[in-house]
């Protein structure tokens, strides 16, 4: 009995977490959730919004894919509302007016070696020279 329990138990945990439909008593559609793409949390982070925005954006995305495909459910139609999602993502992020400093901090990453790299480039090039000298024998007069 305690296993019938907990399996009705995790049944209903379940249950709001997947996106479900909900029927009201005279068989219309009432209070859908939809569905949202796993990764959303992920993208939303890496574009720098909100997990409420990236699923707003998510929505609008989908709204797109169903104008574009006329189809719901397909692959072209899932397919579609995935890069339209990245495509609004993008448009989002690029709207942010916070610089971007990736570029920056690679190009004093690399000025920052150049000094660096010189110098191992005279370590080699003399050692290479003490090498040279140091192995061939010189010959008497």
């Amino acid at each position: 009995m305690l296993h019938r329990i907990n399996r009705a138990l995790h049944g209903r945990l379940k249950r709001p977490i997947r996106a479900t439909q909900e029927l009201a008593d005279d068989g219309h559609q009432e209070n859908q959730i939809m569905q949202t793409p796993k990764l959303l949390p992920w993208y939303a982070r890496k574009a720098g919004v909100t997990i409420e925005r990236a699923t707003a954006l998510w929505q609008q995305a989908v709204r797109e894919a169903t104008a574009t495909t006329g189809w719901v459910g397909n692959s072209e139609y899932w397919g579609e509302a995935m890069s339209a999602f990245q495509r609004l993502l993008e448009a989002e992020r690029a709207s942010f007016c916070a610089p971007r400093v990736t570029p920056i901090v690679r190009c004093q990453n690399r000025l920052w070696r150049l000094p660096l790299t010189a110098m191992e480039d005279m370590v080699s090039a003399f050692h290479a020279n003490w090498q040279r000298h140091a192995s061939t024998p010189r010959k008497a007069a």
